[in-house]
């Protein structure tokens, strides 16, 4: 996953470095761009990883993006957990 968010946000018509704001937009990142698609067990496992500091990825985000982006990431997950549960998307 993080691997994805250095290529990813490199929008490199602009050359510009965008980190998503949105739900949507970040929905469009991981499955359009980096080519993850959003199933029940890759969101959960997701869910399970961001929780845990101690998990590499994780302690990576922290401390390129901050904790409240990775707060952002963790609604962003529940969110398509949800989604899914409920046969949405």
């Amino acid at each position: 996953m993080l691997a994805c968010y250095n290529i990813a946000f490199a929008n490199l018509d602009e050359g510009q470095f965008v980190i998503p704001t949105t739900y949507d937009a970040w929905r469009h990142c991981i499955e359009e761009h980096c080519q993850i698609p959003l199933t029940a067990d890759f969101v959960a496992r997701r869910l399970q990883e961001l929780e845990d500091r101690q998990v590499y990825s994780t302690e990576q985000l922290h401390r390129r993006y901050g904790a409240d982006h990775v707060k952002q990431l963790q609604q962003w997950f529940q969110r398509a957990a949800d989604e899914l549960a409920h046969g949405h998307r």
